[in-house]
């Protein structure tokens, strides 16, 4: 039996609409917003370092305050939405996640994102206490880089072989080929077609179109 390694944003919860309010939220004071399609194309799975550096690359943006006081303020603003139960878990999560427990398999969450936020929505989903999780403070290198979910592996004690990902971003399937995982991915995201072009294992809109038995 396999062990089960999920990303987090737009795969255990649909967070990254909440992401972007927060970050049009912030960049409010430079006068700049980051319109949905743009996001959806370009930001799912690459963490919230990458994304404002970027923005503030593109924009020629300086600030005087530096990049981590602004993704402090990202993160703050973020939390109001998890707080006020406005994430809601991805479609049928909840009810996977019962099964495999039931059928006594390895979980991990290997998240491009700060554990703390990880850990908060979970927590408002009841959750908290089922899963270990590996974020972007405990690695060096970012996705499509393996290294997150080498990682996640390690902790649980699986060979990459033995491992099924779940990711719902180009970068983060892309990540799972690379350290030689077999990965499902869903369009809770990204379009189909751009998924689709990465050659994940299996290519499902959410849940409800799974069965657990077929991929562990």
């Amino acid at each position: 039996m396999k062990a089960i390694i999920f990303d987090m944003d737009g795969v255990i919860a649909d967070t990254e609409r909440a992401y972007l309010e927060a970050c049009n939220k912030l960049l409010k004071k430079f006068g700049i917003e980051v319109n949905k399609d743009d996001w959806f194309n370009r930001y799912p799975g690459t963490g919230t370092t990458y994304i404002l550096s970027t923005i503030f690359k593109e924009n020629n943006i300086k600030p005087s305050e530096g990049l981590e006081y602004w993704l402090e303020k990202w993160k703050t603003e973020y939390s109001k939405f998890v707080k006020n139960g406005k994430i809601k878990p991805v479609k049928g999560f909840l009810e996977f996640n019962k099964h495999i427990n039931a059928l006594g398999i390895k979980k991990i969450i290997a998240t491009g994102s700060h554990k703390k936020n990880a850990y908060l929505v979970l927590k408002t989903f009841g959750i908290e206490k089922e899963f270990e999780i590996v974020g972007l403070e405990d690695v060096t290198e970012g996705k499509p880089n393996p290294e997150i979910f080498l990682e996640a592996a390690k902790r649980i004690g699986y060979s990459p072989e033995n491992c099924v990902v779940f990711e719902d971003a180009v970068v983060g399937v892309q990540a799972a080929k690379a350290a030689g995982m077999e990965c499902v991915a869903m369009t809770t995201s990204m379009p189909e077609e751009v998924l689709r072009q990465e050659n994940p294992d299996w290519l499902v809109k959410d849940y409800t179109e799974l069965e657990v038995e077929k991929i562990v």
